[in-house]
């Protein structure tokens, strides 16, 4: 690709040495963590945890010294937050995001960009797209400082690609035993009791497969009396099967010679509850419940998944994009990337009636609004746009000229 291949002619970072992290271990990582997806469950818990974060909508956007109003910021970053790169929708690229990060526990993403010169005369990044990096094994490295100036990344083929780590948005997940990398203590994925857990329950599924093949074994022997010849033998089995194939009441009539002695057989099989507690084990690694993944969850089961799974995730994802893209003085200007989640999926409609009411109070809601709430389409007037407040419903520009509807 043209960004990939810019970077390994252009890049002059000069590489420094291997960081060696507080626990002893070289700060290098590889991509573990696909093994995990053999195993339907950890894909049905990844596709539920994308779904969802698919939905969001990120924005640029600038905040007052006490952060009490927002603004949306009309410029290029929010143009390309919406199509981050050639290939990819917004969407696209959250869900790979969220696959990568699920899987590996750590996720890289490079902000390809140039420096232009504003009206002011003052050196600035413009942003021309977002790539999510996708290697084979990566390694920090630091200066004569032991400060993090950059990653390795190498790659199946043998080739690497060396990037300032200050250039990088690094997202990581299970934070906590490895100095700078998410996972365990080596900077891999933190896998190993969840990978006995489905190992114990690929060995339970086996089981049901092979109790369901011995179901389908010998059920009886055809005990003949006498001494008969092998042809005579061969011959009485084939009638006997025959009579079977044919026989639409199920009995089979047997002569003085013949015998039927059935094999009884006692297969036992999983018992469900086994089975669900496994999986629960596994779900609660995601945070993802049963109900989630059936989409029969309630309002409350829907907000609490949003509380304990996701809102972790999205906090994971504002600061990652605000820290990276931003220099500190506009940062302190009070830019910031946020991905916005639409709540009212996870309200009932009394809840939304409710949020409705309390909005339109203070004029903070359009009647645009209130029918997304409710799920109608805008409407086709510029009316639908315009802000309105009390219990009348009239617009705020006419509250400001004392010309409120009376009551």
């Amino acid at each position: 690709m043209a960004w990939y291949n810019f970077w390994k002619k252009n890049n002059t970072n000069k590489s420094g040495k291997v960081l060696v992290t507080q626990n002893g271990s070289i700060a290098r990582i590889g991509s573990f963590g696909d093994n995990l997806l053999a195993s339907d469950t950890i894909q049905q818990c990844i596709a539920a945890l994308a779904k969802e974060m698919k939905k969001l909508e990120p924005r640029h956007v600038r905040f007052n010294e006490t952060k009490t109003t927002c603004t949306l910021v009309n410029d290029d970053l929010n143009k390309l937050l919406k199509k981050p790169n050639e290939n990819m929708t917004s969407s696209d690229f959250l869900e790979k995001i969220v696959w990568i990060l699920c899987s590996r526990d750590n996720c890289f993403i490079y902000p390809e960009y140039e420096i232009k010169m504003d009206a002011y005369g003052a050196l600035k990044r413009k942003y021309k797209s977002f790539r999510v990096i996708l290697y084979d094994t990566a390694e920090l490295q630091t200066n004569d400082k032991d400060s993090i100036v950059n990653v390795k990344f190498y790659y199946p083929d043998g080739s690497s690609l060396l990037v300032p780590y200050s250039n990088l948005i690094h997202l990581k997940r299970n934070y906590g035993l490895n100095d700078v990398f998410g996972g365990d203590k080596l900077g891999r994925p933190n896998n190993d009791a969840l990978l006995k857990t489905v190992q114990i329950s690929h060995n339970l599924l086996d089981s049901v497969e092979e109790g369901i093949k011995a179901s389908y074994a010998i059920n009886g022997i055809l005990k003949y009396n006498t001494m008969l010849a092998d042809d005579k033998m061969s011959a009485a089995i084939d009638k006997f099967n025959e009579s079977l194939e044919n026989n639409k009441s199920r009995i089979v009539p047997l002569d003085m010679k013949a015998e039927y002695v059935p094999v009884t057989r006692d297969v036992k099989m999983i018992d469900k509850d086994t089975l669900d507690f496994l999986d629960k084990k596994i779900l609660r690694n995601y945070g993802v419940s049963q109900n989630i993944l059936d989409g029969t969850a309630t309002a409350e089961e829907k907000r609490a998944f949003y509380e304990t799974t996701l809102e972790p995730l999205i906090t994971s994802l504002n600061q990652a994009f605000t820290n990276c893209l931003f220099s500190d003085y506009e940062l302190a200007r009070g830019n910031e990337i946020v991905f916005y989640y639409n709540k009212a999926e996870t309200m009932t409609n009394e809840q939304k009636i409710e949020q409705i009411t309390i909005m339109s109070n203070v004029g903070a809601i359009t009647r645009n609004e209130i029918r997304e709430l409710l799920g109608y389409p805008p409407m086709e007037t510029d009316a639908g746009n315009e802000y309105i407040y009390s219990l009348n419903y009239g617009e705020v520009s006419k509250q400001n000229e004392g010309g409120a509807i009376d009551e």
